[in-house]
């Protein structure tokens, strides 16, 4: 059910462009838990098929950048930077999505750029839908059957806050500098 997302291939599939039907997607969300032990996001997501038309002129397929989303909302992923690091560096998650690999063995993964053009001049009102209602009826399903999703939680590395000091060493000397200075004037009033 997975879509092909290469785009030289000839998949008749990727010419078909089904309306929005809600009772389709939850069949076949309910179909992918019940087929598998495993409940990673990418593996239920991996079943589904929403049969988007292919636009040649955009390099991914629009299938994999909506399940991309989904997986972005389910995961909780914060960006699209995050995303498409994420994706570059999970092969096995990235596949499942639906991205393959070139004749070079490299996994091609959408960057931030293309999540962002994407959602920009691509993402109409049906997608938006069945972005929204895949997130929560997946939601809704594993928390009605206490199924463990593989969700991580991804926080704000706080900002390490560098020590100016070590920036500029000159002005660490000049610092030193005047406050010695100044010790030996203090110094020399005492003397006085």
């Amino acid at each position: 059910m997975s879509e092909n997302t290469n785009p030289t291939s000839n998949n008749s599939s990727l010419e078909i462009n089904k309306p929005f039907r809600k009772a389709c997607i939850e069949r076949e969300i309910y179909k992918s838990f019940s087929d598998r032990k495993n409940h990673s996001i990418s593996d239920i997501l991996s079943d589904l098929d929403f049969s988007f038309s292919f636009n040649p002129k955009f390099e991914y397929s629009t299938t994999s950048i909506i399940k991309s989303l989904i997986f972005m909302r389910l995961k909780g992923i914060k960006s699209q930077i995050k995303l498409a690091k994420y994706l570059k560096t999970h092969e096995e998650d990235s596949l499942n999505l639906g991205f393959f690999k070139n004749e070079d063995n490299e996994l091609q993964t959408p960057n931030q750029r293309t999540f962002s053009y994407f959602i920009k001049n691509h993402l109409d009102k049906e997608k938006k839908q069945i972005i929204e209602f895949a997130v929560s009826k997946i939601e809704r399903i594993a928390d009605k059957f206490n199924i463990v999703l593989d969700i991580e939680v991804f926080e704000k590395k706080e900002a390490v806050k560098k020590d100016k000091s070590k920036k500029n060493p000159d002005k660490e000397y000049i610092k030193h500098l005047k406050l010695l200075i100044k010790l030996l004037e203090n110094s020399k009033e005492e003397k006085v």
